[in-house]
């Protein structure tokens, strides 16, 4: 990932909202962050001088720091991935509980590629209301989000940040974000990560409960870094899904009748996760 290319006007949670959806939305362009004109593009001290009254520049939330920052995100994407994201914002912004979208002022798209389609509202918790913007949004997604949360990344339920606009524009669900306990979207474990806790076992490394941040495995170290941000019941339900994976290829290769010397993973529990722990005559089938 590219490093802020313009911090002094670009918070680093804007560029890294940008940067985290190119890894789920195929072929999204940078539409832009910072712009020298009036509204959530430019900064409120900006706006104060030049264009006093805007509408970026009325409500408590966007009348605090930090007022040297843009406040809004434009995302350039196919007609498909408009109408799926657009989707996504509004059945966020809709539903009863989910407050992922609490960070934001606004935003734009389209549901049809032929209206534009658009929700604001005044605070966290307000209720959205219709709203709508030139046509240039029936290509481009436009997000605004109120001054005091534009720096902020990390969000969980009742806590607003970028974080959980990513969650949304990914096509996450509310339910799935709460069971997740919300936080760092795209700070997870990664697949490589996961292949390694689940084969060390396999080849004679064991460990008891979570891995050491101090392991001299950097594989295992950064591993248990990742794993501080995650709720135990999200990290568990992780690695049985790639704990599942494995046993399935496993099976397929050996058999569970005992095929290539009849050793196959035994997979059981230890303290607070599961791990495959080792090589054992036949398949555990709980």
């Amino acid at each position: 990932m590219a490093a802020n290319p313009n911090p002094t006007y670009i918070t680093d949670s804007e560029w890294h909202l940008w940067e985290t959806s190119t890894t789920f939305i195929p072929g999204v362009r940078l539409g832009g962050i910072y712009a020298n004109k009036s509204g959530y593009h430019n900064t409120v001290n900006a706006n104060k001088v030049s264009w006093p009254g805007n509408y970026s520049i009325r409500l408590p939330l966007d009348l605090t720091e930090p007022s040297g920052k843009a406040r809004a995100l434009d995302l350039t994407m196919s007609d498909a991935e408009m109408t799926k994201r657009t989707g996504y914002l509004k059945a966020a912004a809709l539903h009863p509980d989910d407050d992922r979208l609490g960070c934001m002022r606004e935003f734009y798209g389209t549901l049809n590629g032929t209206t534009v389609y658009g929700l604001t509202h005044d605070s966290e918790n307000a209720a959205w209301r219709s709203s709508t913007s030139d046509t240039s949004h029936l290509w481009h997604i436009h997000l605004s989000f109120f001054t005091k949360y534009c720096d902020d990344w990390d969000a969980a339920p009742g806590v607003y940040g970028l974080a959980g606009v990513a969650s949304v524009l990914s096509g996450q669900t509310w339910e799935s974000w709460v069971a997740d306990g919300g936080g760092d979207f795209d700070m997870g474990i990664t697949s490589k990560e996961l292949n390694q806790l689940v084969l060390y076992p396999l080849v004679g490394y064991s460990y008891d409960g979570y891995p050491d941040v101090n392991s001299p495995d950097p594989y295992i170290s950064n591993m248990a870094i990742h794993l501080q941000g995650h709720t135990v019941a999200s990290v568990e339900q992780r690695l049985q899904e790639q704990i599942n994976a494995l046993k399935v290829q496993v099976e397929e290769i050996c058999g569970k009748s005992g095929g290539n010397g009849g050793l196959v993973p035994h997979v059981h529990e230890v303290p607070g996760v599961a791990v495959v722990s080792g090589l054992a005559e036949e398949v555990d089938d709980n």
